[in-house]
């Protein structure tokens, strides 16, 4: 148990420390100017807390993921590293239930509240530097044009 112990902390380590390099690096390019620089210059809608309900795709997206996700995580369990058998089998392993519901909440926390922070200030400076796919083309003029998609970059709609 201790070697599952040990190699999922290393992993994780490895994970978060590629995460937050790519989010180090976003913040410091010159386009971005760092976490004020991102700040001043996205759309202040972008960052709102509450989303424009008059627009119906957008309300009626809001209605749905919800929904989706709630079906996805009862259907489909345990195939990703957020639910079913690996968490049963580390608290299973555990020493005491209370060890189990320790473990259990402090990888919630750090799975679900501190992985996406990076990613999510990667997106959000990738809309300042590439705010159009033809903004991709422009950067990369070798790749493939069916290749740039949305996927690539997170263009405002």
């Amino acid at each position: 148990m201790w070697g599952v112990l040990v190699i999922d902390l290393i992993q994780f380590g490895i994970a978060m420390t590629g995460a937050f390099s790519a989010a180090v690096f976003a913040l410091k390019q010159p386009q971005v100017g760092g976490l004020t620089g991102l700040l001043q210059k996205l759309d202040p809608k972008t960052l709102s807390f509450f989303p424009d309900f008059g627009d119906w795709g957008l309300a009626l997206s809001i209605f749905i993921i919800p929904i989706a996700v709630q079906w996805w995580s009862v259907w489909y369990p345990g195939a990703e590293p957020g639910g079913g058998s690996y968490i049963a089998q580390r608290m299973l392993a555990a020493k005491t239930e209370k060890d189990a519901l320790g473990g259990t909440l402090f990888f919630n926390a750090m799975h679900y509240a501190l992985r996406p922070w990076p990613w999510i200030l990667v997106a959000l400076c990738s809309l300042i530097i590439f705010p159009n796919l033809s903004d991709i083309q422009a950067a990369f003029p070798n790749l493939d044009p069916r290749l740039i998609n949305h996927d690539m970059a997170i263009p405002p709609c």
